[in-house]
């Protein structure tokens, strides 16, 4: 099969990779479509030192199920693999089980190739309605929605999100859809007008802001992709207030503590989301999720594709492999 592979921290296409083979408990999946996110691109610059077959949002129809009766289900998967055997899993937590794997990031093969194995317990069917290219954002969706949960917001409370990029602008939608008002703060423009036609407030960053606005929001979203971010979170921040960290970067970062410690903030990191609420709740938002894939390409010109998920005006860049 066709691979996109990390080996000796270089990038490229293998036309020659093995087809992965199943075991007990496990779906082989052929690959429909797969997109491009930030974390992908840090995973190039070396994040979490991956080797391997990196992607992890994908949708494709399943090839084997050892008779689980799945065979030509289109679905998508839950990109974490615990266990199932140690206590975060039994508490359903196995995104923290500390022998776990993650699709494409960590320890598994992902999805920019041709075929796929996960675990059948990470699975989720697809509604038909969901054409295969915005089944893809089902797993970044997932995780706005988890970012937006984990800022336990209450009514009154002021929010911004930091980033215009893919994340930043999901997080606003799904705010918005939680019934908040959130403030989008970016430097691109076209995203902000793009935001903005989706019904969220937006302004173009400007440094002042960090003066002019210190200190004045509940809750905070780092969406920047930055190392930056977070000194800058922590500027906006209140008193008491809570900054939800998202970014994921190979680089570190550094921030001031003492404001930390001294205004009394809380500090959250948020990662996956339940795929069982993002599904149907995207329906509410599918034009619009449709709207932010920027470009579709072949796995065959996965250098295109890169470059253009890198260019700061792109969304969504899609791999989209025929059945």
């Amino acid at each position: 099969m066709r691979a996109i592979e990390r080996v000796n921290k270089k990038i490229r296409l293998n036309r020659d990779s093995p087809i992965p083979e199943r075991g007990g408990g496990e779906f082989l999946i052929r690959v429909l479509s797969a997109g491009i996110c930030g974390t992908d691109l840090e995973i190039r610059k070396g994040y979490m030192g991956f080797e391997g077959i990196p992607g992890h949002e994908f949708v494709g129809r399943v090839v084997e199920d050892g008779g689980e009766g799945m065979v030509g289900a289109r679905v998508v998967s839950e990109i974490n693999c615990g266990c199932g055997k140690c206590d975060y899993c039994l508490a359903s937590m196995r995104r923290h089980c500390p022998a776990r794997t993650v699709i494409g990031i960590s320890g598994r093969p992902g999805a920019f190739a041709d075929y796929i194995v996960v675990p059948a317990e990470n699975v989720h069917r697809i509604p038909d309605v969901y054409s295969d290219l915005l089944a893809v954002l089902v797993e970044p969706f997932a995780a706005a929605l988890k970012a937006v949960e984990d800022g336990d917001l209450s009514n009154g409370h002021r929010l911004v999100i930091l980033g215009d990029g893919r994340l930043g602008i999901m997080v606003s939608l799904a705010a918005r859809l939680e019934g908040y008002h959130p403030l989008l703060l970016g430097k691109h423009p076209e995203k902000l007008a793009f935001a903005e036609r989706a019904g969220v407030e937006v302004r173009l960053w400007n440094g002042s802001f960090r003066t002019s606005w210190r200190g004045a929001f509940d809750r905070v979203f780092d969406c920047t992709g930055n190392p930056e971010g977070i000194g800058i979170a922590l500027d906006l921040i209140k008193p008491m207030g809570r900054v939800v960290m998202k970014t994921t970067i190979s680089r570190e970062s550094q921030f001031p503590l003492a404001s930390l410690v001294i205004n009394e903030v809380e500090l959250v990191g948020s990662r996956c989301g339940d795929f069982t609420c993002a599904i149907p709740l995207m329906g509410k938002v599918s034009d619009i999720l449709q709207q932010m894939i920027t470009a579709v390409y072949d796995l065959e010109a996965w250098e295109g594709a890169f470059q253009r998920a890198a260019d700061p005006d792109s969304l969504k860049v899609i791999f989209h492999m025929a059945e």
